[in-house]
């Protein structure tokens, strides 16, 4: 394997940030359940990641959100050449941190307490934010990050690498959306309600394996 030079200790830096989003993002379906168990009133897993919210692990939920936020907004990737025609890493991320951040401030609805009920618009909005927030990471998966300024006919076995997994982690990410879109659309009442927990908590799990990925966190698998 080709062995990576990082001769900048900023760029250093801007890799462990996306090694600590990533990690969050794997961390984050596993702790919200986890501290609910362990320091909660009712153990029972939720009915979904935002559900949360409403628990003693709110804090930490929205502390996240808002990590996943700024970080977002403030990465700015590659800059496009002339010849591509999407929309930049920047201004994709930006747009990401934004509803990261809207999907804390826009709590879904709950039945816990009549003083938590929101308005049913603020649940709405805070379901298509979330949606968007995870159809715009898979996009970066797959189109993003398996991008190379080097041609492709010399890329290294380890990128190769590399772009299976981006590919594999945006497929379950817009996979996990298409079953939740029908799930609510047809199967609501007739499916369990935790399968919204699940297929989010794969689409965060895929979300921080491709970011942990991309923050070169997992050389020594030969990525």
């Amino acid at each position: 394997m080709k062995k990576i030079e990082i001769p900048d200790s900023r760029i250093i830096s801007y890799l462990t940030l996306r090694k600590l989003l990533g990690g969050l993002g794997i961390a984050l379906p596993v702790i919200l359940p986890a501290g609910d168990f362990l320091f909660g009133d009712n153990t029972s897993l939720k009915q979904s990641i935002s559900y949360y919210y409403y628990t003693n692990m709110g804090d930490v939920f929205v502390g996240v959100l808002w990590s996943f936020g700024l970080f977002l907004i403030t990465y700015k990737g590659y800059k496009p050449d002339k010849t591509d025609r999407r929309l930049s890493d920047n201004a994709i991320t930006n747009v990401a941190g934004v509803l990261a951040i809207c999907v804390a401030l826009f709590p879904t609805n709950s039945d816990i307490n009549c003083y938590q009920c929101n308005p049913g618009w603020v649940g709405t909005f805070h379901l298509v934010c979330a949606a968007t927030f995870f159809m715009i990471l898979g996009y970066m998966s797959l189109f993003k990050f398996t991008k190379s300024n080097i041609p492709k006919a010399q890329w290294q076995n380890d990128k190769k690498r590399r772009n299976i997994v981006y590919i594999v982690c945006g497929t379950i990410i817009w996979t996990s959306m298409l079953i939740l879109f029908l799930y609510f659309m047809f199967f609501k009442g007739r499916w369990p309600a935790t399968v919204v927990f699940w297929l989010e908590a794969f689409s965060l799990l895929a979300f921080g394996t491709s970011w942990l990925t991309k923050g070169l966190a997992l050389r020594k698998f030969g990525l």
